[in-house]
């Protein structure tokens, strides 16, 4: 005997009842944050580990792939390097170097 509960096809969007918000977008959305963290993580460790940039003095944000560096460095070299460093991070989309140089 077939069983008599019918279940909702997979491809029906949820929405929350409250909100009336599709709740696959917003899984979407949150989904982004994880891999944005993972580049932040894989940027900071590749600037730690690089020779001649201060990854210690310099901060990193990403945002949908976009990574931010800021903070301050010693000169100008060290801030291009950094940007290169950053650029060349596997899941960055793009940089924008906001780093700034001390001044002398």
């Amino acid at each position: 005997m077939p069983d008599s509960t019918a279940q909702a096809p997979a491809t029906v969007p949820q929405t929350d009842t409250t909100t009336g918000d599709n709740l696959a977008a917003a899984d979407e959305q949150a989904g982004a944050a994880p891999d944005d963290a993972a580049v932040t993580a894989k940027v900071k460790a590749a600037l730690m580990a690089s020779d001649g940039v201060s990854g210690i003095d310099i901060s990193i944000e990403t945002m949908q792939g976009t990574v931010i560096l800021t903070g301050k460095v010693a000169d100008q070299a060290q801030a291009l390097r950094a940007a290169q460093i950053a650029g060349n991070v596997e899941g960055v989309q793009s940089v924008d170097n906001r780093i700034e140089v001390a001044a002398s």
